[in-house]
């Protein structure tokens, strides 16, 4: 045996580093016959110079054996015989070249004991000493009480350490020295070590929070330097509205400025609700020259709303009707009793329509619209220029859009109706003559309906002269159904007219209808008319809204969607008829068995021709029961 230490390894001068050792346990079967085994132990050494390699026999060996040592495939070094527990000299292979070597250790085994002539297994362990270079990394905070720091310390070349800076309170962090803002962030030990300074900013607290919590989701909120510009944003929920911010803000993503005391924000919704309608009639005065307040309703928003009859100081003591809406708190266009819309006339009725969520018609939960409809039945002739015309002047506002405007409509009278005073005349007015529109008029024009004094005059001094006396029609309060939005006392045809027409539009478009759009989000969706037409009017098992999809009468159990189908006498195909409406696509499907599904399609794209589409399935489908439908499509997905 060899016992002399061999060394092939060149001979390099390296600085020493700081030695490692690092210890390894060995149990290796041999499956050669003979003695020398064929598996050989492996270590791979990274080292920057230092290599020792020491050898340790297993405690359990019944004899002895020699060990062999490789380093990068040239063995290097042999040892002596080795009885159990005994160890090898601590071969010093380096100075070596730094970076990764193999070590590899091979046994022989010697006769004797319970070894026969073959090395079965051999164990042990094995000692190596390597070599490593370390640098500091020094990890600081500035101010020292903006914060504290972690991740400094003595490291191995080449390792990656983890820093991390954490700010005080009412400190933010800036970012680090070398411009990198990541934290915690992994940096690399470089040979000469690194210094790392986190900067740190006196800050404020911004909170964000959702009111209720289940309304939507708010994001924004942290700790931030004191003056920075940061985004807060709200989110609403399914079925939720953003309203506004606690501060009036009602912009749904914003920025803000920090300030040094901090901030919170709290981000309001409100669950969609499905509006009702109560419709207050006032006629005539009741008491020229008083002023007096006749009908109010408050919400448990805060809302207020009141119509009142007020007198006015002109020549004669006239008196005309307001409509005054109170809003609390500021941020609104309309609040402290501002006046929606007044109504000067001789003989002839108010209209209030109020749009509002909740059950309770005395007490809603908000409002959301009101349509305030002043009619004036006769008279018309006085004015300064007459023009022989029915004015009919309504004031639309919409309370979540904060959205106002006036549409005064000119009409002829219906024959034998002048002056106009009875309901019977009222409905048998024809299309408008006049009409004149105007979009967010200025308050003040709102207020007094856009008539200056001396209207008021001259209308004061031909009443008067005239000796027109007042009519009492009286006042009362009746209840609308949700989904009749034309308010003709029955969801109908005409509602879905008003549905198609502003179906797909948004706010700004010609055809945006802020009634239909009920999640407020400013645009007209199925999703407003699911709502909107939620009911089953007719009681035939299908929502008004799968109605208005069918171009079917919502109030008619007859006028449904239905299928027959018949034999052609001449192929005995299947012809399949529906009724069928303009504007409507319509699919045929057919299958052979309902629990296996519609197996295809007979046609689709198929527009309707009313009053009956039909279409013939020429194709075998096998012997047995054939079932068909028919689905129809409306033509547009907004």
């Amino acid at each position: 045996m060899i016992a002399a230490l061999l060394i092939l390894l060149p001979i390099k001068t390296h600085a020493q580093g700081t030695p490692v050792q690092n210890s390894y346990s060995i149990f290796v079967s041999n499956t050669c016959p003979g003695q020398l085994s064929c598996q050989t132990f492996d270590v791979q050494a990274v080292t920057q110079s230092v290599l020792r390699v020491k050898y340790t026999a297993g405690a359990g060996h019944c004899s002895s054996l020699s060990m062999r040592i490789s380093v990068d495939g040239v063995q290097v070094a042999v040892s002596g015989p080795l009885a159990a527990g005994q160890s090898s000299a601590n071969y010093d292979f380096g100075p070596v070249s730094s970076g990764s070597h193999l070590v590899s250790l091979r046994a022989e085994g010697i006769l004797g004991g319970c070894n026969t002539g073959n090395l079965i297994n051999w164990a042990g362990s094995v000692e190596i000493t390597t070599s490593v270079q370390q640098a500091s990394i020094t990890v600081s905070a500035v101010p020292t009480h903006g914060g504290t720091v972690t991740g400094g310390g003595t490291y191995t070349v080449g390792s990656q350490v983890s820093i991390s800076a954490t700010p005080a309170p009412n400190w933010a962090f800036s970012g680090w020295n070398d411009g990198i803002i990541t934290n915690p962030r992994t940096v690399t030990v470089p040979a000469g070590g690194a210094n790392y300074t986190a900067n740190f900013q006196s800050s404020s607290v911004i909170t964000v929070v959702a009111n209720p919590l289940e309304g939507g989701v708010v994001a924004g909120g942290g700790t931030f330097q004191i003056g920075s510009q940061q985004q807060i944003s709200a989110s609403p929920s399914q079925f939720w509205i953003f309203e506004g911010w606690s501060d009036g803000s009602t912009a749904i993503s914003r920025t803000i400025t920090v300030p040094p005391n901090g901030a919170s924000y709290t981000a309001n919704f409100s669950k969609i609700c499905k509006p009702q309608r109560v419709e207050f009639i006032f006629s005539d005065l009741t008491q020229p020259g008083e002023t007096k307040r006749l009908e109010y309703l408050e919400a448990k928003s805060g809302e207020r709303i009141e119509v009142w009859q007020v007198a006015e100081n002109f020549t004669h003591l006239t008196t005309h009707y307001e409509l005054r809406y109170y809003v609390p708190g500021a941020g609104h266009a309309l609040r402290d009793g501002r006046i929606i819309g007044a109504c000067h006339f001789v003989a002839g009725r108010n209209i209030l329509y109020v749009t509002f969520c909740g059950e309770d018609r005395n007490y809603p939960d908000r409002f959301e619209r009101f349509e305030w409809v002043n009619i004036d039945f006769d008279g018309d002739d006085w004015k300064p220029f007459p023009n022989g015309l029915l004015d009919i002047r309504t004031y639309y506002y919409d309370v979540r859009l904060d959205y106002l405007s006036a549409v005064l409509r000119q009409y002829n009278y219906p024959p034998g109706c002048y002056p106009l005073t009875d309901e019977e005349c009222l409905g048998r007015l024809g299309k408008p003559v006049y009409e004149y529109v105007e979009t967010n008029p200025p308050l003040a024009a709102a207020a007094s309906g856009g008539l200056d004094q001396s209207f008021f005059d001259a209308l004061t001094a031909n009443l008067d002269a005239m000796g027109v006396p007042d009519e009492q029609l009286g006042m009362k309060a009746i209840r609308i159904a949700p989904s009749d939005i034309d308010m003709t006392g029955a969801v109908d045809s005409g509602d879905f007219q008003i549905a198609a027409l502003g179906l797909g539009s948004c706010r700004g478009d010609a055809n945006y209808n802020s009634v239909l759009d009920l999640d407020r989000d400013g645009c007209v969706t199925f999703a407003d008319l699911q709502l909107q037409f939620s009911e089953d009017s007719d009681g035939d098992g299908a929502t008004d809204f799968d109605e208005f999809i069918a171009g079917t009468v919502p109030n008619d159990v007859s006028s449904r969607l239905t299928v027959s189908v018949s034999r052609e006498s001449s192929t005995d195909n299947p012809v399949i008829q529906w009724p069928s409406v303009a504007g409507r696509i319509y699919r045929v499907q057919w299958t052979t068995q309902l629990s296996a599904g519609w197996m295809g399609d007979v046609a689709s794209g198929i527009f309707g021709s009313p009053p009956l589409n039909s279409i013939s399935d020429p194709v075998n489908h096998g012997s047995g029961n054939m079932f068909y439908r028919v689905e129809v499509q409306y033509p547009v997905s907004p």
